[in-house]
């Protein structure tokens, strides 16, 4: 499963799925920022257009929105630096090119659970760092960069972004995780910081937020906030994912209370995540094993380019594999039909469709892009269903 995003403008409330990516009048949006070069790429143009919405009201934004443009472009090596910039009354654009968390060691029961322990001398516990708060200012855009050895975007680890009544803001390229964040002992769910040589209790732990207190709730709105190629990470299912439940035996019986429901439900109820352990024989050995112990005969993988290889390497280990093509790209070999694509090409049309009134209204070309990765089978038959005036593909052709 590639990562996938959505982008959006919230008003009172925050939605985090995963679907197609939208870019709407990116290439006609007049912006009047000044250019901003860094490394040879312009990131003033890094915006999104959006519905202004009405003159005169909260979440009215003239010329839509394009994140922090008219700023400056700085790199956040720290993440005092990063919660400095991000906070801070001006615009600005962000990049941050590394892993980040608050670097303030702490210790905890366990990973799973958070719970910090009475004694914080190193002597017994897991090591994480403690939690940390950014209160998200308007007009802020913060990039992720792709580290070139690893292919990854940054990582933030037990840091939370809240936009309490900010606009125009972008978010785009970044991984975040909450996993082994410290917490209260007695149990309340709050992330727990340190400052000024003392525990401080802050909000949930959610990687990025938006809220209003009850002031500004009845009076102001949070808008234009745009999250873009992001991937969020869940801790507690983590060693349940794709093959390294198999290394770790972490598995649960599908009765009939489990899967009652999921037949209208999209995406996976197994949760799913590349396993890099996998890719080694010794874990699939492990893995084989495990299975043997168990009484399992076969196992059924459901995926795309990921899933698939895994299946053809585990076969190695003597295992009985069935292999079901489930990837919204359908890009595998000697399959006319995966599993996930009638219902993104269905997805990317009602988008379309619904952005076209708008293109029209303010006489604006649109450009919507669509999920695929080195196929073009989603954009081309998206867009043959919705009238394009053009399909872009990845696809060379020869004549």
């Amino acid at each position: 499963m590639k990562k996938q995003s959505i982008k959006m403008s919230f008003k009172s409330g925050v939605c985090c799925v995963r679907t197609l990516v939208m870019l709407l009048g990116f290439l006609v949006l007049p912006l009047e920022a000044l250019s901003q070069v860094v490394d040879g790429r312009d990131f003033s143009v890094d915006g999104f257009a959006a519905i202004e919405g009405n003159a005169g009201t909260n979440h009215y934004l003239q010329g839509a929105t394009t994140g922090g443009a008219a700023g400056k472009v700085v790199y956040a090596k720290t993440f005092q630096q990063l919660q400095a910039y991000m906070q801070a009354v001006d615009p600005y654009v962000i990049l941050v090119d590394h892993d980040m968390d608050t670097g303030i060691k702490c210790y905890i029961d366990d990973s799973s659970t958070g719970a910090l322990c009475g004694v914080q001398d190193g002597s017994v516990g897991v090591a994480t760092t403690y939690g940390e708060r950014i209160m998200v200012a308007s007009n802020k855009t913060l990039i992720g960069v792709v580290n070139p050895t690893t292919g990854k975007a940054p990582l933030f680890s037990r840091i939370t972004f809240v936009m309490q009544c900010a606009s125009n803001v972008i978010i785009r390229n970044c991984r975040f995780t909450m996993k082994g964040v410290p917490v209260l002992k007695s149990g309340e769910k709050k992330i727990v910081a340190y400052r000024s040589g003392s525990q401080i209790l802050l909000s949930d732990p959610d990687c990025i937020s938006m809220q209003a207190d009850k002031n500004s709730a009845s009076k102001d709105w949070g808008g234009h906030v745009w999250i873009d190629h992001c991937e969020f990470f869940n801790g507690d299912a983590a060693n349940k994912d794709r093959y390294d439940g198999l290394i770790d035996w972490e598995t649960r019986p599908l009765d009939i209370d489990v899967v009652r429901n999921i037949n209208n439900q999209g995406g996976t109820i197994l949760y799913t995540s590349r396993s890099e352990r996998f890719m080694q024989e010794e874990y699939r050995i492990q893995a084989a094993n495990n299975l043997k112990k168990n009484g399992v005969d076969a196992v059924v993988a459901i995926g795309g380019d990921g899933t698939l290889r895994g299946a053809s390497a585990f076969k190695e280990q003597g295992v009985n594999m069935i292999c079901i093509p489930g990837t919204i790209d359908r890009d595998m070999t000697c399959s006319e039909y995966t599993l996930g694509f009638d219902t993104a090409v269905n997805t990317a049309m009602e988008a379309i469709d619904k952005i076209r009134d708008t293109s029209i209204a303010h006489g604006r070309c649109s450009v919507v892009e669509v999920m695929g990765r080195k196929r073009g089978y989603i954009a081309l038959w998206a867009g043959m269903g919705t009238s394009a005036d053009a399909i872009v593909l990845p696809e060379k052709w020869d004549g």
